[in-house]
Parts: C-alpha cells; structure tokens; sequence
C-alpha cells in the first residue's frame, strides 16, 4: 500500500513538470508579459477647478489642459478668425459626457479655428499611440440650449504630433476625420506611432459661419500608448555580393608546364574572399538645432482710427506689452514713443501670446491680444493702433436769464426818496430859514 502511495507522488511530480515545462515552451523567448494599458493623460475627465490661463480673463481651463486659436490678421472681418472664449460646462448637464464637467469653447456671432491640447512625457518612441475623445457641439441662432437650429458645421476632429510639438499647424500631427456631432456625443479617434520620448494630442473644430452660437464640449479623453515590440533574434541571411562587386578568381590550376608563373589575377584584391560583407550601419540624421526667433511690437496713434498705421503717424508712450507662452510671462515692455518697435528677442520655436494695455487715454483701434505660432528663426512684427478717447462733447445748458420784475409804486417812491433825501433837507432848511426871516421882518 505505501509503494503505491508513493508511485501515486512521484506520477503526480512528473505530471506537474510536464505542464510547467509546456506552458515555458509556448511563451516566446525574451518576452516578458504584457503589462495592461493605462491613460496616461492628466485629467482625462476634465474635472477639478477651473483657472484661467495666462492673462486671458475669457479663457477658464481644466487643469493640465491648455487653449490654441488662430489669431486674427489684419485683413479679417471682425466676426472672423476670434478668439474662443474657454470655460467649464458646468451646469449644463446635457453638454456632459461624463462626472461633474467637461470642457467648452465658443464664440458668439464668431467663427474660430482653435481647441485644447497636452503634452505628454515619458512615451518609448516606436510605441503605438491612440488618442480618443468624446466631442459635442451646439451651433445656430436659437436659444434653447438642447437643440441647434441651423447651425453646423463644426468641422471637429482630433489629432496626435507624434514628435510632442505644440504647433498646432505642424505638419508632423496625425489627424482624424471631421465629424458634426450636433446634440449628440460623438466618438474620435486618431493613433500613430510615437517618434520621440514624448507626443502633444489636439482637439480642433472650425465652424465656418458666425451663428448666434457656435459652441464645442470635449470630455472623457484618454492616450493609450502600446509598447513596441521586442526585437526578434531572427538569424540574418548571409549577405550576397552585389553584381559589381570583385570577381572572386578562380582557384589555379597546376599544369604540367615546367615553369610556373604566377598568374596576374591572383594578386589579392581589396575584398577579402571569405570576409562577410559588413552590415551597413544607418547613420543617424542629425536634428537641426532649433533656430530662435523674435517678436517686434509698436504702439501708434491711429488719428483716422483705419487699423492702419499711416505716413504721419506717430508712436505713443506709455503702452505696456505683455510677452508669454503656454505656461508663464515671458518679458513685458513699456514704450517710451521713441525707439520703437521693440523686439523681444531669442524665442524658441513656440507658440506665444502677445497683449497691450493702452497709453492713460486712449482707446484701442486694433485687437489688443495675439496669438502666435513662431517658426525657426521668424521674425514677426505687430503694430497695435491706438487713438485718442473720443469724450462725449458736453451741451452747454443756457443759464436762465431772470426777467425784470417791475417795481412796486411805492418802492420806487421810496427809493426815489432815500436817493433824494440830502437834496429834500436841504431845500427844508432852505425854506425854514427864509420863513424864519420873513417872520422877524413882520
């Protein structure tokens, strides 16, 4: 009885080696167990509070995203090209895919070209990448708030920078298709495969009307990033000689010639016979190192108010402009009327924002911020165009000129006689003294 207990041990041993040393087999070797995927995104739920972004008072972010638009040119309508204004959804629970906000961008009686983006580090570059995001939209003239009434379209989609740039006009982003979800949550998706430690995701929408309303809500997002594969000990095969290479003479052969010369083609060549040709090493192509750039701005007295600045037109003191990126001030500045444009000079290939507090009295003729996408080495100027305040002329009132009032008889008699009075003692006394003389003469 023991023995068979025994073999019934040993028998179970071997059968759970067996099943060990299959399942080893199966896995490939050098591979190590995928680990599960994980959104790398920071609040990816647009939650939390919501601040605003530089010195921007109409753009309110969710934390860890930041705001892009297309500035507005010079040769824009003043309903084309604006600003979004960014803010939380929040209370509109319709426009909320998910938990307690999401976040909105709009411009009313506008278009715009803008959205949201965030960078993120710390990618394997050759990773797969795929970036997902829930989209809605309200657009049109009407007013009720869950439906869109001749609005659209939106044109939204979304896309990856696969080399973590932030210009959001790089050619290098990978873009999705456009889609119009109006009133209705749409689903985006975009992947590509990650060409530097770190990759920058977009949101951009382009409503090419300018409704009452035109209105954009992004929430739930997420980057999943795949790691890329392990290489493979797959054995190179043997390399051929390219047809131009060196022939490989032929062995000589021994004839029974009595003296042997050398044949010429013997002579060792440059190409060792059995030398395996060396693998071609790709060299890499060095980065160009990025070129920094400059912004020049002005501020003029625009007389004529044409957003133009005219021959004539002098400078103006006393204007305060304000140079900053996604993240913090960069430089500000103080004109003196005399030695302008200044530059802000040695700016890295970003993406900036330029604004103008006015000289003490005076109103602006031109946008007073900007938006800026600075290229290698561009040098890009702005003139901000500013006149006068044009104060309300005050009416004079009339002052009101009282009428005579005639005098009363006997006020007039009075006056007449306190103005005569020495005259009237005098011809009393006059006439008392002659009736006195008269009277001793009787």
């Amino acid at each position: 009885m023991r023995y068979l207990q025994r073999l019934a041990v040993l028998a179970l041993v071997v059968a759970t080696l067996v099943v060990v040393s299959a399942q080893g087999a199966l896995a490939a070797p050098g591979e190590a167990a995928p680990s599960p995927q994980q959104n790398v995104l920071a609040n990816p739920n647009f939650e939390g509070t919501y601040a605003q972004f530089a010195h921007y008072a109409t753009a309110i972010m969710a934390p860890s995203w930041l705001p892009w638009w297309q500035p507005q040119s010079g040769d824009d309508e003043k309903w084309e090209h604006r600003m979004p204004e960014y803010k939380a959804a929040a209370p509109y629970s319709a426009r909320i895919h998910s938990g307690g906000n999401a976040q909105q961008l709009f411009t009313y009686y506008g278009t715009h070209v803008g959205g949201i983006y965030q960078r993120v580090s710390n990618i394997p570059a050759g990773a797969k990448v795929q970036f997902t995001i829930w989209g809605q939209a309200w657009a049109g003239e009407g007013d009720d708030a869950n439906t869109s009434e001749g609005g659209g379209p939106m044109r939204m989609k979304v896309g990856i920078d696969p080399t973590g740039g932030t210009d959001p006009w790089s050619g290098n982003i990978v873009w999705s298709g456009e889609q119009n979800p109006l009133d209705t949550w749409a689903y985006f998706v975009v992947e590509t495969v990650a060409r530097n430690n770190q990759v920058t995701v977009f949101t951009h929408s382009a409503p090419p009307w300018p409704t009452k309303h035109n209105d954009v809500y992004w929430d739930d997002a997420s980057l999943i990033v795949s790691a890329p594969p392990a290489p493979t000990n797959t054995p190179r095969p043997p390399t051929r000689v390219p047809a131009t290479a060196t022939p490989v003479p032929p062995t000589p052969t021994v004839t029974n010639t009595p003296t042997v010369t050398p044949t010429p083609t013997n002579t060792p060549t440059n190409t060792p016979v059995h030398t395996p040709t060396p693998t071609v090493t790709n060299t890499p192509t060095p980065t160009a190192t990025p070129q920094t750039g400059q912004v020049c701005v002005l501020s003029y007295d625009d007389r004529n108010g044409n957003r133009i600045r005219d021959p004539g037109e002098p400078l103006l003191p006393y204007s305060i402009f304000t140079l900053s990126d996604s993240r913090h001030v960069v430089e500000t500045y103080s004109t003196n009327g005399l030695h302008e444009p200044h530059c802000f000079l040695n700016l890295a290939p970003l993406v900036y924002f330029v604004s103008e507090m006015n000289p003490p009295g005076f109103e602006s003729t031109t946008y007073d911020s900007w938006g800026i996408s600075l290229q290698n080495g561009a040098t890009i100027n702005l003139e901000f165009g500013n006149r006068a305040e044009l104060l309300p002329t005050p009416t004079p009132t009339p002052t009101p000129v009282p009428s005579p009032t005639p005098p009363a008889l006997f006020s007039v008699i009075g006056n007449a006689v306190v103005g005569y009075s020495g005259l009237i003692v005098i011809v009393l006394a006059l006439g008392v003294l002659v009736a006195y003389n008269m009277a001793r003469r009787q």
